[in-house]
């Protein structure tokens, strides 16, 4: 029976001797440090599977790549996962909604793939009877209100088609409505806008008119602008005096 317990007691003692080799010549896995040590973010990290823990502001996401799951540290999740914070970490979720773009938990949709819509947090085909299309947001809503868009830049300053010839003209703007408004909702304002300009060239020549002169409409006398016909009539009147006069003249 001694050289039995003897053998058993060799077994035990190569077994913890191997052991101790193995574990020597092993790689550590994790590597605690922050940046350049560990990538941005990270408070700890591995090799091969990138950050295993995050800063407290930043979230884990993780994601598969082949037979390995790789963790990385963002400040938000990325589109068709949702962030939760818990005490000690951040991490990223996928959302489990059909046909879910983006969602804001687990059971709630926030956008929704085309041609899907947003009702209550899930991806439906069509609104319920009582609600309207917001195509602007692709969701169901009690009421929807007119959203416009921005204003285009505006336009070159003209009168009567000419940039030149006037001292005063007309400049426009338009912009596009969005999403139309449901009976319920606010109506759309304008879309075309107009304001009064002053022309850059007050005479035109033919570089600018594209060789034809507007027509004159106007006349300034002594610095107040009369119109064309009452230059004309003034003109006429005087003429017709001197022929008056003119015959008195003769007649005497």
């Amino acid at each position: 029976m001694l050289w039995l317990t003897f053998l058993v007691y060799h077994l035990i003692l190569c077994e913890y001797l191997f052991r101790a080799v193995k574990a020597s010549g092993r790689v550590k896995r994790t590597i605690i440090g922050r940046y350049p040590v560990c990538p941005r973010g990270c408070t700890a990290c591995s090799r091969v599977n990138g950050c295993v823990t995050c800063e407290a502001r930043l979230f884990m996401f993780l994601y598969r790549q082949n037979m390995r799951e790789i963790g990385i540290c963002t400040p938000s999740c990325p589109v068709g996962y949702y962030g939760v914070r818990h005490q000690y970490y951040s991490k990223c979720y996928k959302c489990h909604i059909d046909h879910c773009h983006s969602c804001f938990s687990r059971h709630f949709c926030t956008l929704c793939e085309e041609p899907y819509l947003a009702s209550e947090g899930q991806c439906i085909e069509e609104c319920p009877r009582g609600l309207y299309y917001a195509n602007f947001t692709r969701e169901c809503k009690e009421k929807v209100d007119c959203l416009p868009g921005a204003w285009s830049p505006w336009s070159v300053c003209t009168r009567n088609g000419q940039t030149c010839g006037y001292k005063w003209g007309v400049q426009t703007r338009t912009r596009q409505i969005l999403q139309d408004a449901s009976p319920n909702g606010a109506q759309c304002p304008e879309v075309t806008g107009t304001q009064r300009c002053r022309l850059q060239q007050r005479h035109c020549d033919e570089a600018h008119s594209g060789g034809v002169l507007p027509a004159r409409t106007s006349y300034v006398i002594r610095g107040t602008r009369y119109p064309l016909q009452l230059y004309c009539f003034a003109i006429s009147f005087f003429v017709c005096c001197l022929l008056l006069r003119f015959c008195n003249v003769f007649k005497s």
